[in-house]
């Protein structure tokens, strides 16, 4: 029995939804979607490592290595199988389960519009079953083959990544497949070139350059560890952290139009400023050429762990959040503006203001998207009317815009 198995069967005696498994956490689990921690020491990283290698077949584990994401179902006799995803954070490995039950409910016993049933006889077309994670989606699509599988006499194939609900032929023959889609390699290149300087496309995280760099004997990349993004996001805002500011570092981008055209452009084509990019419109970051000076590797290593642990201590890591919210105003910082006011632990729905920092705003697990412009906007509202500064986001928001507050207009 391999060690992770004992949390499987705690999991399923909890009737939990998901198990979560990260370096320097205690064990958790999903509980009716509340978050319960499990009387259990801190996980190591390498112990976790060791743990959850122990049951990841060598291609997975070669895939986590060279990208640092992984996903692939395992399965305990008896028990149930489990959905596993694998993924790299700011303390070591992070493993999400999910549980897969082994009966596969009817469109009846999971409560379901009749209508439902008919899609398994449709003779031909398309059908989408779509929603937010935990809302039934795979449940529901087991439904609707096994009542094919019941009814018709065809053959079906499922293509699945990785295989989940496991269907046994009946009236049909049923044959899941897994497939994964690579894009390794695809804008997560990074080579160091003549001299000191660096190639590195727009897919490539920030820290992963950071610690590159690192090892190549470079200096100068090491504030790039505490940007949580890629460097194609980090291109188009001048992203910083802790002093440094990506710009600072370009000698030269390339760049891909609408038309599939690549250019190759000079930091003077555009406009520099703090958390923003502008000058050429309608083209896209693919890479950038990174001018950096010679250093100590060790020493680069030791200020990255330095800035990382700085990090942990004055932001909150390990919850859900976009990041710093704001910009830092000229002479001052969002953080402290909004402290001011009297707001860190302020919340609108399921978005809470950060007690830690309050330039955070943590989803508590339920937080909608209005929930969170609206607490944006509370926080615009009142700092300029305490201190009459104008807070600026520096997240952007997708879609159609809500009102900031309730009742109120978008402020900024």
């Amino acid at each position: 029995m391999a060690r992770i198995d004992a949390f499987f069967k705690l999991m399923h005696e909890q009737k939990a939804s998901d198990l979560h498994l990260v370096a320097g956490l205690q064990p958790a689990l999903r509980i009716q979607g509340d978050m319960e921690r499990v009387k259990y020491k801190v996980l190591d990283n390498d112990e976790l490592k060791g743990m959850l290698y122990e049951i990841t077949p060598e291609d997975k584990i070669k895939t986590f290595e060279e990208t640092g994401d992984v996903d692939f179902a395992y399965e305990i006799p008896g028990l149930a199988r489990y959905r596993s995803n694998f993924f790299q954070q700011n303390y070591g490995i992070g493993a999400v389960f999910r549980e897969i039950p082994s009966e596969i409910l009817s469109v009846e016993q999971l409560g379901l519009p009749s209508v439902v049933s008919k899609l398994a006889v449709l003779p031909r077309g398309l059908v989408l079953v779509t929603g937010p994670t935990g809302s039934g989606k795979s449940t529901t699509l087991a439904a609707i083959i096994d009542e094919a599988n019941q009814k018709r006499k065809d053959h079906i194939i499922t293509i699945e990544d990785p295989i989940e609900f496991v269907h046994k032929s009946k009236s049909c023959i049923v044959n899941q497949r897994e497939v994964v889609i690579c894009t390794n390699g695809v804008l997560g290149e990074m080579r160091r070139e003549q001299g000191d300087t660096i190639y590195v496309e727009a897919g490539v995280p920030c820290a992963k350059v950071a610690r590159f760099c690192a090892r190549e004997d470079l200096a100068g990349a090491e504030f790039l560890v505490g940007i949580p993004g890629t460097m194609g996001g980090a291109l188009a805002m001048n992203a910083g952290a802790f002093g440094g500011e990506t710009w600072s570092l370009v000698s030269e981008v390339e760049t891909i139009g609408r038309d599939g055209h690549r250019h190759r452009r000079l930091p003077e084509e555009f406009r520099i400023a703090y958390r923003s990019v502008s000058g050429v419109a309608g083209e896209w970051f693919a890479s950038a050429r990174l001018a950096l000076s010679r250093g100590d590797g060790a020493e680069s290593l030791r200020r990255i762990k330095e800035l990382l642990a700085r990090r942990a201590e004055t932001q909150p890591m390990g919850q859900a959040s976009c990041g710093s919210v704001f910009r830092n105003p000229p002479g001052d910082y969002a953080g402290r503006l909004i402290e001011a006011c009297g707001l860190k632990g302020y919340r609108i729905g399921g978005a809470r203001i950060s007690d830690k920092h309050a330039n955070f705003i943590i989803n508590e697990g339920t937080a909608t998207a209005a929930d969170i412009e609206a607490l944006i906007g509370h926080a615009i509202t009142t700092v300029r009317r305490e201190h009459g500064v104008s807070l600026v986001p520096e997240v952007h928001i997708v879609g159609e815009r809500r009102d900031s507050e309730r009742g109120e207009d978008r402020d900024e």
